[in-house]
């Protein structure tokens, strides 16, 4: 399970509601914020919050977000060398996913 803080705009483009409780992320990447970007075609720019892995997918279709973000970080770490059956796949068949507001100021980051 892992959360995914979404930025004021986002949520009001995908339509979600908050959920005030977050639970302990069992991902290794941990939680992830999202963003989204003003360009053609609509983007949204995620970033782990633990190792600050960047990963830009499209904004259409918000129902399928989440598994699009599954799909890229795996991709990504596979990029990057990452092992199999470790944090790649892990963050590729994650049990689940929780929307919540991004209560933190643009470019910080919360203390570990």
């Amino acid at each position: 399970m892992f959360t995914l803080r979404c930025t004021a705009r986002l949520r009001k483009r995908l339509g979600t509601t908050e959920e005030t409780a977050s639970a302990q992320p069992s991902t290794q990447l941990g939680d992830w914020y999202a963003h989204l970007l003003f360009t053609r075609p609509q983007l949204v720019l995620c970033v782990t919050e633990r190792t600050l892995l960047p990963v830009v997918i499209a904004a259409r279709e918000g129902t399928l977000l989440v598994p699009r973000l599954r799909e890229a970080a795996a991709q990504m770490l596979r990029a990057l060398g990452g092992r199999r059956g470790g944090s790649g796949s892990r963050a590729g068949r994650d049990d689940g996913c929780r929307h919540r507001k991004d209560d933190q100021p643009t470019g910080s980051r919360p203390d570990e």
